[in-house]
């Protein structure tokens, strides 16, 4: 339709996150974490010896997050409904667009990722969101690497299986 347009949010920060990770590393810089509004990649430690540490926001709680991440190798994205959407007669519609119906995407208010790669989370958490809650947790359960926290459009926060094996492997 006219005026609209397709972004390439969903990878384009994830690989701006890497990439940035890449050419830093590349310069002997040995620790740091690139914020790429919001999707993050880590590496080494920060200057206190501590690792760095990402809140994961709860969009029904703001000041209290759905969990905390302590990571010294690893990516963190999020993509969600709550901070970009419109509102069209009191009803509220994301920016995510499902493109095989050409309506926003509904049923998940939340989608992080965390694993090696920023692109790939990236990818994942937009996919998810577009897929839904049972095929997206499907998805990211076959991937060995990756592992999802996903906030339901009721405010319900279900963890993919293997979440907690890969939350500890971002600490090596």
């Amino acid at each position: 339709q006219q005026g609209m347009k397709i972004g390439f949010g969903s990878i384009g920060k994830g690989y701006a996150a890497d990439k940035a990770r890449e050419v830093m590393q590349n310069f002997g810089i040995n620790s740091g974490i690139i914020d790429a509004s919001g999707d993050m990649t880590t590496w080494g430690i920060q200057p206190d010896k501590e690792l760095w540490k990402i809140g994961i926001t709860n969009p029904f709680h703001r000041y209290k997050p759905s969990d905390i991440l302590k990571m010294n190798n690893g990516a963190v994205t999020t993509s969600g409904d709550y901070e970009k959407f419109i509102l069209i007669d009191g009803i509220r519609y994301s920016h995510i667009i499902n493109p095989k119906t050409g309506m926003p995407s509904t049923g998940l208010t939340s989608v992080t990722i965390i694993g090696p790669n920023a692109e790939m989370c990236n990818g994942f958490s937009t996919s998810i969101m577009v897929l839904g809650l049972d095929k997206g947790i499907a998805l990211i359960n076959q991937q060995s690497d990756y592992a999802a926290l996903l906030i339901t459009d009721q405010g319900k926060i279900i963890r993919s299986k293997k979440y907690k094996k890969i939350k500890k492997s971002l600490r090596n």
